[in-house]
């Protein structure tokens, strides 16, 4: 994780990034939904940013909970002053993702007036769900993709 966080600390946000945010300037009630760890959304200027997988910039304590310092750690792996050795804060395979951000995922699905899907296989659980809840409650679905999705 070193060595991601490492890479990702070098990159900046592309044009895709970018206009998102000018997309979001638009309207009073924006949120954006990712799945990506990287932080990138947000560094480009994006301001109500769901990340559903976590952020690899952000640690856990698995006993008292805590930001993990920044690139370069001090140690392998990096602890909490309670003593507790800190995770990055992703949602690994097998695990699920904190609730408070699938609820909120949820509720700006449902009460959205337009759904933009961008680049994605819409196969990874929970975000394939969030379109179809979107068009369940009526708002319009634009779907952005190289390839077709299920």
């Amino acid at each position: 994780m070193k060595w991601r966080r490492a890479l990702v600390s070098r990159c900046e946000p592309n044009a895709a990034h970018l206009m998102l945010v000018e997309i979001g300037s638009y309207f009073d009630y924006f949120w954006l939904i990712t799945q990506n760890v990287d932080g990138l959304h947000t560094r480009a200027g994006s301001k109500q940013v769901l990340e559903l997988h976590g952020n690899m910039r952000g640690g856990r304590c698995l006993r008292d909970g805590v930001d993990l310092p920044q690139t370069p750690l001090a140690s392998l792996p990096p602890y909490h002053s309670c003593g507790t050795a800190l995770r990055p804060h992703v949602v690994q395979f097998g695990e699920t993702s904190e609730s408070a951000t699938i609820t909120a995922a949820i509720t700006a699905s449902a009460h959205a007036d337009l759904f933009i899907v961008i680049a994605t296989s819409a196969v990874v659980s929970p975000a394939r769900d969030l379109p179809l809840i979107a068009l369940k409650n009526g708002v319009t679905v634009i779907e952005i993709n190289r390839d077709p999705t299920p």
